[in-house]
């Protein structure tokens, strides 16, 4: 038996400030049943999680394991995660690179180029 969820009150692959932190889209597939959210262009695969906040709250994570290699470059990170509000009009991801040990702000309606976190 699978258990399903809802855990929020909004699907922010809907929301029009919504973009793909790695490549800038805002195409996405879901793979029905269970097969998660994967972006058209670069194949970034996307995890949506609940918070302890209430339904109009979310995390999404997004994972680079399977970006297609046309589409990495040197400064993409290994993962990005953003918290979302149901009324958010501005979407700001933080992202890290296992090598780096850092912290990076990606914003991809000004740029997808990570800028460290200090």
């Amino acid at each position: 038996m699978i258990k399903t969820e809802k855990i929020g009150c909004f699907n922010p692959f809907n929301m029009k400030n919504f973009r793909c932190p790695v490549c800038g889209s805002n195409e996405f597939t879901e793979l029905v049943p269970y097969g998660g959210v994967w972006c058209d262009r670069c194949n970034a695969q996307f995890s949506v999680r609940g918070t302890c906040d209430g339904v109009n709250k979310i995390v999404v994570d997004c994972f680079t394991k399977y970006v297609h290699k046309e589409k990495r470059t040197e400064d993409m990170l290994d993962y990005y995660g953003a918290v979302i509000w149901k009324d958010d009009e501005k979407i700001t991801w933080l992202g890290w690179k296992k090598d780096k040990r850092e912290l990076f702000i990606i914003d991809p309606s000004v740029s997808l180029k990570p800028i460290p976190a200090t």
